[in-house]
Formats: C-alpha cells, sequence, structure tokens
C-alpha cells in the first residue's frame, strides 16, 4: 500500500428552506480566507459534490442559484 499526500478540507454548510415550500438551498464555504461560497438548488447537487474525489486547488463551482 503505498502513502499519499493527505487533503483536508473543512466547510461551514448552512441549510434553509423557502417559506411556504419544502424546497430546501444548501450553500458550503471552505473554511479559509477568502473562499468562494458553493450554492446547490438540490440535494442531489450537494451528494455528488461531497462524493468527488477533492482537489488540491481552489474550487469555484457553483452548482444551481443563490
Amino acid at each position: 500500500m503505498t502513502k499519499g499526500k493527505s487533503i483536508y478540507k473543512s466547510y461551514l454548510l448552512r441549510l434553509w428552506w423557502k417559506e411556504g415550500t419544502d424546497l430546501c438551498r444548501i450553500s458550503l464555504e471552505e473554511v479559509k480566507e477568502q473562499s468562494p461560497m458553493i450554492y446547490f438548488t438540490d440535494i442531489t447537487h450537494f451528494v455528488g459534490f461531497l462524493a468527488r474525489p477533492p482537489t488540491a486547488s481552489a474550487e469555484n463551482n457553483t452548482q444551481g442559484e443563490k
């Protein structure tokens, strides 16, 4: 088994619901200076983001709308 360099990331998770609906919105913000917010309009995009392998580079992807 080979040992590789680990990639560690911390995120602040925010969840909110649109009033009068059961529509959930999700955002993640990496815990470091000047990190962009990553928005998700549904749980499928959010789980897809979590399931993909992390990269060491800055991520500037948005999934859905603010």
